[in-house]
């Protein structure tokens, strides 16, 4: 296979595939008190997965990744089984695509256009034409399509800097927050909780896996996989945390949006004046860019696991 991805290519991929558009809209859901949260999953889920990673990466860099740790770690239908599980939960997690899109659309076209989010054909045409980009990309291999996903991670990295920025920027002129973006304490167990935990956890944190299903792709497999973990691990955290304060901050909990929590956040603090929303309306389309080039990333691995 042509080696293609270098480690660039690699860190980027890795916020890409990591840095989840809608998981701190879960996390707000929990208050100020999604801080001990978030520290808890990286601890105990985050770090571990990271130090697993690095290891495999290095004593088995093959193409595939995660499919031939498990074939040949457990047995070949152990590594089926992985990889079976892995294309359906990615097929799950993106069968939302046409409502992500529709979402995106209304918040750009004001609140005159807000039956864009429930409009059933307009959602059905927007997974039609999405799936049609994210094949005609997919096609021509990663050639092309690591380009593509370089400014994807790229567009997420800056949209996260961005609401970072809103941020500090409300605190520093000392601004009214629409609830307190965080707080040391722990919040109450319930199932509720559990439930929250368990998709910041187990889908906000997860993704070091992932690149390295293109170990037969890569320069070096073997050290550049685990140094792009070693990179980008210690940022994605902090842009979670900082994110989700962000969230809290310009928008009540009870009307968080789970599906574009981004798109929210800037659509409450970009709209003062005309210049303000032509750069609200122009992050947005960014980061429905950026949700494209995950698309892409996905499909590309999943048509990557030799079965």
């Amino acid at each position: 296979l042509p080696r293609e991805l270098r480690l660039t290519d690699l860190v980027l991929l890795q916020v890409l595939l990591i840095v989840g558009l809608p998981w701190i809209g879960y996390a707000a859901k929990l208050g100020g008190a999604h801080v001990g949260l978030w520290f808890l999953a990286i601890v105990l889920f985050y770090f571990p997965l990271a130090a697993t990673v690095i290891f495999l990466s290095r004593r088995l860099p093959l193409e595939g990744g995660i499919y031939q740790w498990a074939k040949l770690g457990i047995s070949p239908f152990a590594g089926f089984q992985t990889a079976w599980n892995y294309s359906f939960f990615l097929i799950l997690i993106y069968a939302a695509s046409g409502s992500v899109v529709a979402n995106n659309l209304s918040y750009i076209f004001g609140p005159r256009a807000a039956w864009m989010s429930s409009s059933k054909p307009l959602i059905l045409a927007s997974s039609v034409v999405f799936f049609a980009l994210v094949y005609a990309v997919n096609v021509r291999g990663l050639h092309l399509a690591r380009w593509v996903t370089d400014a994807g991670g790229a567009l997420v990295l800056g949209l996260y800097l961005l609401i970072a920025g809103l941020l500090f920027y409300r605190l520093w002129r000392g601004q009214a927050m629409a609830q307190p973006p965080f707080a040391l304490a722990l919040p109450a167990v319930s199932l509720i909780t559990v439930n929250l935990f368990s998709k910041i956890a187990f889908n906000a944190l997860s993704g070091f896996e992932q690149v390295a299903i293109f170990a037969g792709e890569c320069h070096t497999p073997e050290r550049n996989i685990a140094r792009s973990v070693w990179i980008a691990g210690p940022g994605i955290a902090v842009l979670y945390i900082v994110g989700t304060c962000a969230l809290l901050a310009y928008t009540p909990q009870q009307r968080i949006d789970l599906i574009a929590p981004i798109a929210q956040i800037l659509g409450a603090s970009l709209t003062s004046s005309s210049l303000a929303a032509a750069l609200g309306t122009a992050a947005i389309l960014a980061l429905l860019f950026a949700y494209f080039t995950q698309t892409v990333a996905c499909v590309a691995q999943v048509s990557r696991l030799p079965m």
